[in-house]
């Protein structure tokens, strides 16, 4: 009865041309969770023969005289509804579409890496893939990406006119650096249902992607110079990072003089009383599973530190007992 209602008093409404239409909608917008409830009243303006709504859910059975007519639904789950209110003029029927946005909360937000489960080696490349399931509509859907508090990239779909439920990936190329090392990353799904929907716009995230960087290894200390004099102590200190840490090892001249202390990726390599044949170059290798690295330091040593020691002690003592000869032979001229 209602549709037959609507479609006769259609054929005056196309033939009259008129453009005002005396109904007001309150509210004129409604957006709602679907499966919830909803309801709009509409209210003629002018005189009428007749008024209701039009709808797949919560259509009017039959005019009513009233100046306003109601449309409620329990429990909406039409996602193409339209309600139309319409009224019955003397000679004309006019209608307003009643503006209905049903939304629906993504089923799950997760982030992940097709290639990697977390561990990543540095400069390569990869795909953190955010994947929205289920949502809608996707016209007001916004996919975020983080990495700690900052957003890396988002991605909307204002151009996808589909009411229905859909999942949407968001797929993000990175190239970890060393310092990207237990970086978290975080997808956000937003829904920006406007100033008629819920207040912050709804929000629902993924887990933490965390993520581990492997690279070859790298010694922290620059290149030593060591000019020292035989006999002294010398210390070399060759400090690594990497990751997989690094192990450390020396490549130097057979010398029984020469201890190496390691501790992870610290080594201190030790010349006890360096001699003028160990002169020259020693190098740290810091090796890790994904290559190596490699530092020289250079060593000079100058002539016999001891030997100078007993050239000037001699000297002292010879200008010593020159001076004791010269006070004893004035006392003796003296005397005389």
């Amino acid at each position: 009865m209602k549709t037959t209602t609507y479609l006769v008093f259609l054929g005056f409404c196309i033939a009259c041309g008129h453009s005002e239409c005396p109904i007001q909608l309150n509210p004129s917008t409604v957006v709602v969770r679907h499966g919830h409830s909803a309801f709009a009243n509409c209210t003629a303006t002018e005189e009428h023969y007749g008024m209701g709504w039009e709808a797949s859910q919560g259509g009017t059975e039959g005019l009513t005289t009233l100046n306003s007519v109601l449309w409620e639904v329990e429990n909406l789950t039409d996602w193409n509804t339209s309600p139309m209110c319409f009224v019955n003029l003397k000679s004309r029927q006019c209608m307003k579409n009643l503006n209905v946005t049903i939304y629906k909360y993504p089923d799950s937000v997760s982030l992940q890496s097709p290639d990697s489960r977390g561990q990543m080696v540095e400069n390569t490349r990869y795909r953190l893939v955010c994947d929205v399931q289920n949502v809608a509509p996707l016209r007001l859907l916004t996919i975020k990406l983080y990495k700690g508090q900052l957003e890396i990239r988002n991605s909307t779909y204002s151009d996808n006119d589909i009411k229905t439920p859909e999942s949407k990936q968001l797929v993000v190329p990175v190239s970890p650096r060393r310092g990207d090392e237990g970086a978290l990353y975080r997808c956000k799904a937003i829904l920006n249902l406007g100033p008629d929907g819920p207040q912050p716009p709804a929000v629902v995230q993924s887990e933490p992607f965390k993520i581990t960087v492997q690279y070859v290894p790298e010694i922290l200390h620059q290149p030593q110079i060591a000019g020292i004099l035989a006999g002294a102590d010398v210390f070399f200190n060759c400090t690594a990072t990497g990751n997989p840490v690094p192990s450390i090892e020396w490549k130097h001249g057979p010398a029984k003089n020469v201890q190496i202390q390691t501790s992870g990726a610290v080594s201190v390599l030790r010349i006890s009383a360096v001699t003028e044949n160990q002169a020259g170059n020693y190098t740290c290798i810091a090796k890790n599973s994904l290559g190596e690295t490699r530092e020289v330091f250079t060593l000079t040593v100058s002539r016999g530190g001891a030997t100078k020691g007993v050239v000037t002690v001699g000297i002292i003592a010879g200008l010593l007992v020159l001076v004791l000869f010269v006070v004893v032979g004035y006392i003796i001229f003296k005397r005389r």
